[in-house]
């Protein structure tokens, strides 16, 4: 009976303990491949003029990184590494397309978004091409911010 509550206390301890390490953790912001940064402070600067609390589910990432070792076409959000990944192949694509991506899977990562079935929004489930991106992005972008502020209570939790 002893080592069942011994067990027991074990287990919440390190329930508790892991809570803490995750609250703490939340607080830093991500490592940014170089190549990104720029983009990735883009996508801070426009959450905070569209006043959109994003902090939280941001900090949760650990990496955001340009890689080949994959077989995504063109980007992933894993939730298990704490990571968002651009293929390097949307990469060379060119700016419009890195970026897009890399703000769809922010929007997957922070806000939990879905996939969207339209073509003229950063959540759309396939890849555009680059000028296609040039063309929209000030539609698209509105129509993101949208659905990010709708969600942005998801990426408190």
């Amino acid at each position: 009976m002893k080592k069942i509550i011994l067990i027991g206390i074990l287990g919440v301890a390190g329930y508790v303990g892991f809570g803490i390490y995750q609250i703490l953790n939340n607080n830093t912001e991500p490592e940014v491949s170089y190549e990104l940064r720029q983009m990735v402070q883009e996508w801070k600067n426009q959450m905070n003029k569209e006043n959109i609390n994003y902090s939280a589910g941001f900090n949760r990432i650990e990496s955001i990184s340009i890689s080949d070792d994959y077989g995504v076409v063109a980007g992933q959000c894993n939730p298990i590494k704490r990571s968002i990944t651009i293929s390097l192949e949307q990469a060379k694509r060119g700016y419009f397309s890195t970026r897009a991506t890399l703000w769809h899977e922010l929007g997957h990562y922070v806000f939990k978004l879905e996939h969207d079935d339209d073509p003229n929004t950063i959540m759309y489930y396939k890849s555009l091409k680059e000028t296609e991106y040039k063309i929209s992005w000030d539609n698209m972008k509105e129509y993101y911010f949208i659905k990010c502020k709708d969600s942005e209570w998801i990426s408190r939790l």
